[in-house]
């Protein structure tokens, strides 16, 4: 009989690349064809799940060239003991089977069997799993807020082909700050191990991110070969009515990845929008480019385009009347209503950058955290670059009778690899500033 003792060996589990270090000890024998593991661990943390120790116990048998036994695995806590066990088979010609898996915990299981192929690296087999109280959990991600109850099963088949189907359901379900009242998965995949295939679709009901509140949500996902396209649609509120539809295709796979955008259509800040043209999003290590977009929306328009590399780039942008509300979305302190004219065109080469912003503030309101009424104001911002020269002219006036008016030109050093733009102190500059009115109110 051989016998080996292990004491103090530090087992690493990686959570949310977070690294936890759980000590453990036990024994490992060996007579007449008969394995007997048993490894133990003293108390440890996770987050802020406390487990109180944890066991592993494997108990196997060879006949002939084949290995069954069983695997059992106990972790014990106050809040959340979890339980494993298994029917474990090893077939050194070619299998590995885990038979009537089934994990334990509170409120929840999983349960199924597996069949692992080598060398072909292929699955078979089925889990199912259901979790009543999804909030048992929480100590492992503090911060989440997780909630709901989930059920799905998840299924492996390697003839002909390797493919795998998931059925995930999840019902008023939280993480941090997202709610839904009911989340449906489904996935069917090829070819997993090598280049997967296949098609994924997330359906939300009632879910609400922020200030984003939809009725219903949908993404489908599918490929063929090298592009993955998708369709999206949403149905909802936010802060305005919201109803959108887009629909294109992404390409991971090659050396320049590719985001083309074929359809975008809907209410959105309160405007209908159409995309006239496909757009094309382009980008390498080195490079990125966008091809000529054409957007309408409810009275007013938006071109441009831009291409950006290690030697040379470029970018252009002009619109009417382009809603400022989209800018103010993702920000819990201030929100802007109004419209603004933009007229935007930079070239840049190694040293060298030369180009305009004229920007036209039509009418701007500007709500912010605090106060009960929206600070009022329009005015214009342009800036015109040429041989390291930047000139500057703002014009603002303000329903509170705040006035601004500003004119600067200032030397400047471009640099285009790496890419920034420098104020020049060791060169002389000139800058006037007038501003009238109770700043105070701003």
């Amino acid at each position: 009989m051989t016998t080996v003792d292990f004491k103090k060996i530090t087992h690493s589990s990686v959570s949310f690349n977070v690294l936890y270090l759980i000590p453990i000890e036990g024994t490992l024998q060996f007579k007449d064809h008969h394995l007997v593991l048993n490894a133990n661990s003293p108390e440890f943390v996770i987050e802020s799940q406390e487990f109180s120790s944890a066991s592993l116990a494997l108990d196997a048998k060879r006949e002939g060239s084949l290995w069954d036994g069983t695997v059992t695995t106990s972790v014990q806590s106050a809040t959340l003991p979890l339980d494993l066990t298994a029917k474990l088979s090893v077939d050194p010609s070619g299998e590995i089977a885990l038979k009537d898996l089934y994990f334990l915990a509170p409120q929840s299981e999983v349960g199924g069997k597996l069949f692992f192929h080598f060398p072909q690296y292929t699955l078979d087999g089925a889990l199912f799993a259901q979790a009543k109280d999804l909030s048992l959990f929480r100590r492992l991600w503090p911060q989440s807020r997780l909630k709901g109850q989930c059920g799905g099963e998840i299924t492996f088949s390697s003839s002909p082909i390797q493919t795998v189907g998931v059925h995930l359901l999840l019902d008023h379900f939280q993480f941090d700050e997202v709610q839904s009242k009911q989340l449906t998965v489904k996935l069917n995949a090829q070819s997993i191990f090598s280049t997967p295939q296949g098609i994924i679709s997330v359906d939300a009901e009632d879910l609400t991110f922020r200030a984003l509140s939809l009725e219903r949500g949908s993404l489908q996902l599918h490929s063929e070969k090298e592009r993955l396209p998708f369709e999206v649609h949403a149905k909802g509120v936010w802060d305005y009515p919201l109803d959108l539809t887009l629909k294109g295709s992404v390409s991971p796979f090659s050396e320049f990845k590719e985001i083309s955008i074929d359809t975008f259509d809907g209410d959105l800040v309160g405007r209908t929008f159409h995309l006239q043209n496909p757009v094309a999003i382009t980008w390498s290590p080195a490079t990125l480019d966008i091809s000529e977009a054409a957007l309408t929306y409810s009275g007013g328009w938006l071109n441009g385009q831009c291409h950006f590399s290690e030697e040379t780039s470029e970018i252009t942008l002009k619109s009417e009347h382009f809603p400022l509300e989209l800018l103010s979305h993702s920000s819990r302190v201030f929100s802007l209503t109004g419209g603004a004219a933009i007229d935007l065109e930079l070239k840049a080469k190694r040293d060298e950058l030369s180009g305009h912003l004229n920007l036209l503030l039509e009418q701007v309101r500007l709500f912010q955290f605090g106060k009960s009424s929206p600070l009022m104001a329009k005015g214009s911002f342009s800036a015109n670059i040429n041989k390291e020269k930047l000139q500057l002219h703002a014009h603002l006036i303000s329903s509170g009778h705040q006035f601004f008016t500003t004119a600067a030109s200032l030397p400047v050093h471009v640099s285009h690899a790496p890419r920034s733009l420098t104020f020049d102190r060791n060169k002389p500059f000139s800058a006037q500033f007038f501003l009238d009115g109770r700043v105070e109110e701003i």
